[in-house]
């Protein structure tokens, strides 16, 4: 059973985490059922009337929380301990789990013989509010620090998680974000044949519901991507944005309206767009691009849009974090660039932008046939680590 934050069907990037997952367990014969939330449903509706099927998985889905009351229910306790009872599972996975109720379901999940893991993909840092920052604060700390090392294992999403809990006695498996892949093989698209190279990013940098938002806590540095193309802005590309608007993005970062401006048609922004039309745009694309600060965050979790990319068949253009050089291979499947240093960013996108078809057709070939991300492929880690917890 997988409980957590995720919005099923694939309505976040924790859906997607969690479902490949599943479809992994499922290889190996388990059965999983999923326990998540949903911010269209009423805060009264019963728990068993919102059972759905998805990819074949039963899912059911806790109202998420909005008012004061609702945030510390969902915070400090287990509302679904009868569906618990019904399904009976061996195993319960948390994802990412409020810290406090993890205690208490760790606390039930001792108490009735179940094993009790988390799936660790992120370690925040802390932005927003005061107020926020010290109960994200606590939570994060209860949660990464203390109570994860109480549970049977953590699969976690990143060797960085892994090594922390590893060095104090916890049971790990690193596990990245997993496909099938036979999902992303009809998206496969490699029949751009024009001279203008078309560069795509996909997802939100940057709370945009008007809080403040230090530059330390952008989760990607569009900015920084932008920032480059002005100096290259001559060159043949376009460069399209998926996941908020103009004004969205000029809400945070007004200092970069004149260089949009300057670049006019060269950059265009297209706001939301549903998961699974985002990844046909990944597809047609040449390159997806994406640039993120090196910091713990960065470097414990790992960039479910590197994982989309390459199993759509695209090429990415990024810089080194989490784990990304155990997959990418410098101008086979995609170019690494240090974000840092002006000059060689520079240089280097200049050098990518210059590429013929053919190249870029080759490498897009290369991303189509490697499959990294197919959760066949992790079929042999998890085993063996469900079977160091003693599940059969």
């Amino acid at each position: 059973m997988y409980v957590g934050g995720f919005e099923l069907p694939d309505k976040n990037a924790a859906a997607q985490r969690v479902i490949g997952n599943a479809k992994l367990f499922n290889a190996l014969d388990y059965n999983v059922y999923f326990i998540g939330t949903d911010k269209s449903l009423d805060s009264k509706v019963n728990l068993i009337g919102t059972k759905s099927i998805f990819e074949g998985f039963v899912h059911y889905n806790i109202p998420y929380p909005t008012g004061l009351k609702e945030w510390y229910f969902y915070l400090c306790n287990i509302s679904y301990k009868y569906l618990i009872k019904e399904i009976n599972p061996q195993l319960i996975i948390a994802y990412n789990y409020p810290a406090i109720a993890l205690n208490k379901l760790r606390k039930y999940c001792g108490q009735n013989d179940i094993r009790l893991i988390a799936d660790c993909t992120e370690w925040y840092l802390l932005s927003g509010s005061i107020i926020f920052r010290i109960i994200k604060g606590f939570d994060t700390f209860y949660r990464m620090r203390i109570i994860h090392n109480k549970l049977d294992g953590v699969i976690a999403i990143s060797n960085y998680l892994s090594n922390y809990y590893k060095n104090r006695g916890c049971k790990t498996v690193v596990i990245p974000p997993i496909v099938n892949i036979d999902d992303f093989k009809k998206l496969y698209n490699n029949n751009n044949h024009d001279d203008i190279i078309n560069l795509i990013y996909v997802g939100q940098p940057f709370p945009v519901d008007g809080r403040m938002i230090k530059e330390s806590s952008y989760k990607d540095r569009l900015d920084k991507v932008i920032d480059v193309l002005y100096y290259l802005r001559d060159m043949q590309f376009i460069f399209n944005i998926y996941g908020l608007t103009k004004e969205q993005y000029l809400s945070v970062i007004p200092g970069q309206k004149d260089l949009l401006d300057v670049l006019g048609n060269k950059i265009k922004f297209y706001g939301y767009i549903e998961n699974h039309e985002a990844l046909k745009k990944i597809a047609e694309s040449d390159f997806t691009v994406l640039f993120r600060d090196v910091n713990r965050m960065t470097t414990a979790g790992f960039p479910t849009k590197f994982v989309e990319t390459i199993s759509c068949g695209t090429p990415i253009i990024t810089n080194r974090t989490s784990d990304l050089e155990q997959y990418l291979q410098d101008g086979k499947n995609g170019y690494f660039v240090e974000i840092e240093d002006k000059a060689k960013l520079l240089a280097k996108m200049k050098e990518i932008l210059m590429l013929d078809r053919k190249s870029i057709s080759l490498m897009k070939k290369n991303c189509q046939e490697s499959e990294l991300f197919s959760y066949h492929k992790f079929k042999n880690k998890m085993c063996q680590f469900l079977n160091s917890i003693n599940i059969t």
